[in-house]
């Protein structure tokens, strides 16, 4: 199972990090893949997601971001958290810690 935990600000952005801590809600969803994938799934749909997920030009970019940025982790940022069980991968993405642009582009969303 595959979960997705994100936390939404229900207040206006503010311009300091300091203060984006508030009432805000959660959306949360959940993924599972069906026990008939490979049965209700067409062959030709199957080969086009292993296209994207095997597409070399997918890489070529994320190998010149990591070569770019001397393979610092800058595009990560502790604005979310991972959690692994037996059975279930969990993203939890907390919006209240976002950067102020982020944040006030979603509050015009």
């Amino acid at each position: 199972m595959f979960i997705v935990n994100i936390q939404l600000p229900a207040y206006p952005a503010a311009m300091f990090l300091g203060d984006s801590d508030g009432e805000g809600m959660s959306l949360v969803m959940y993924f599972k893949v069906s026990e008939n994938f490979d049965k209700d799934i067409s062959p030709q749909f199957q080969d086009s997601i292993k296209k994207v997920v095997d597409d070399d030009s997918q890489r070529t970019p994320l190998k010149k971001l990591v070569h770019a940025y001397n393979d610092k982790p800058v595009l990560s940022r502790p604005q979310h958290n991972f959690y692994k069980g037996p059975n279930y991968f969990e993203i939890d993405l907390d919006i209240h810690r976002f950067s102020y642009m982020s944040r006030k582009g979603l509050k015009l969303f």
